[in-house]
């Protein structure tokens, strides 16, 4: 949800801030945007004072006082109605600049949101590659089982590859959880029986030349 630029003109900030906050809104995100048409030397020591502060501290909020006193030098208060005692006054210049940091954190909320949804949601890239990367894995055990684990442990990768299409990735990473296990048993066995057969192959050279 962008920062719409008549919302801000509607609660009564003035067209010429609105113009250069937008400006440097559209700039920080990388958005296209055009240069102000409306000079302002209040705006220009804003924008200044903001630049020293970060690109990053605009869009989480944190704004330079200055913006407070360009909105004090344009603001205009609304005419006030006639005839309606429950009408609300006009709103103070340093409540205005409150409006732009509200607007600020819902520009905010609206890019964490997008970019949790991009590598959260099921099917995006991200998790596209591990699965991808999982199926691999598990593909390469089965090819490679009589290799890489204890025969009692062979029926593990029974599953017929086509298979792995309809598998949920979590599954997919219980069982490939449990291959690796296996495998490092397997590893370690290896490990210990040839260090047995160095063991005993020694003894026996031993035995067969006495010193």
């Amino acid at each position: 949800r962008p920062i719409r630029q008549g919302a801000l003109l509607n609660k009564h900030i003035p067209n010429t801030v609105v113009r250069h906050f937008m400006h440097e809104i559209r700039k920080t995100c990388q958005l296209p945007t055009i240069e102000h048409d409306v000079p302002c030397s209040l705006c220009s020591q804003a924008v200044a004072a903001q630049t020293n502060l970060g690109d990053e501290s605009l869009l989480m909020g944190y704004l330079v006082k200055d913006w407070t006193i360009a909105i004090a030098e344009h603001y205009r208060p609304p005419p006030k109605p006639t005839n309606d005692p429950s009408a609300k006054p006009a709103p103070h210049p340093s409540h205005l600049s409150t409006i732009l940091v509200d607007e600020l954190w819902k520009l905010w909320l609206h890019i964490w949101c997008t970019r949790t949804n991009i590598l959260l949601d099921g099917n995006n890239r991200v998790t596209s590659a591990e699965d991808a990367r999982i199926t691999a894995r598990l593909l390469h055990f089965k090819q490679h089982h009589t290799t890489m684990l204890r025969q009692c442990d062979w029926q593990r990768t029974s599953f017929a590859a086509i298979s792995l299409t309809n598998w949920k990735t979590k599954m997919k990473k219980d069982i490939l959880r449990s291959l690796e296990r296996l495998h490092s048993i397997y590893e370690n066995e290896k490990q210990l029986l040839a260090k047995g057969q160095c063991t005993l192959t020694n003894w026996l050279k031993s035995a067969s030349n006495p010193t």
